[in-house]
């Protein structure tokens, strides 16, 4: 009954699904109900109806709007050690040595391929003797390669030597090593880190490590940077809170 509701409050919100608005109703017994103005085809003329003559809780409004932004806070902060984590896995040099690779030697059982995507190139090798893997060049690396004149002096049917990582090599090819999940799901590619032969050297392993290691400084700085200002605004925020209290 209306004479049972003391106020009210109000709050707009936003979905994917359209804008929708919570109504609060205060109780003469300090009781909350919650009315959502999706469950209602005339919510409008049922809130203007019910509150009709009755005071806005100004009170609820300010406490509602305080746990919101506690809450955002909280995301904020979480989001911004998870950034921060994410950072620190890019800070540390995973260069490889030459310790860290293996060479193979087989035979094109295709010609090298080119493969296009919207934003990036890469280089795709097939052999004879490993059929089951697609030996590939990514988009970082294909930028130090010599691709033209890899894709001319190696043919279908020419024997080429690929280097690949060794921890690669231990879990696919000589299987000395158990995969990892991620292994089995990327399980047929597996990346080229150098090529070359006697006369040239088409990618280097250091041209290799330079690249990847100028992209993960890259993801470092990225990273780095909204971890600290998401941590930056959770602490905004709180002080905003803080202040309004006071």
């Amino acid at each position: 009954m209306r004479n049972e509701i003391n106020n009210w409050t109000a709050r707009e919100k936003e979905s994917k699904y359209g804008n929708y608005e919570y109504l609060y109703l205060t109780l003469n017994n300090n009781e909350i109900i919650k009315l959502n103005s999706f469950d209602y085809a005339n919510f409008e003329e049922i809130k203007w109806t019910i509150i009709k003559n009755k005071p806005q809780n100004t009170i609820l409004k300010e406490k509602l709007d305080r746990k919101e932004k506690i809450k955002l806070s909280i995301i904020l902060a979480l989001l911004g050690i998870l950034f921060l984590f994410v950072a620190s896995q890019f800070y540390k040099d995973d260069s490889l040595t030459r310790n860290d690779v293996s060479v193979i030697k087989g035979t094109l059982s295709a010609d090298i391929k080119l493969k296009h995507g919207k934003k990036s190139k890469s280089l795709i090798f097939e052999l004879e003797n490993l059929n089951g893997f697609k030996f590939k060049i990514g988009t970082l690396a294909f930028r130090e390669t010599y691709f033209e004149d890899l894709m001319k002096d190696f043919k279908k049917g020419d024997t080429i030597s690929l280097t690949i990582e060794k921890d690669q090599y231990e879990k696919k090819i000589s299987k000395k090593t158990p995969m990892s999940s991620w292994d089995k799901f990327k399980y047929e590619a597996i990346a080229v880190v150098e090529v070359k032969n006697k006369n040239f050297t088409y990618l280097s392993l250091s041209d290799f490590n330079k690249t990847h290691r100028n992209n993960d400084i890259s993801a470092f700085i990225f990273f780095g940077l909204c971890g600290l200002i998401s941590i930056i605004g959770s602490i905004y925020i709180l002080r905003k809170i803080n202040q309004l209290k006071a």
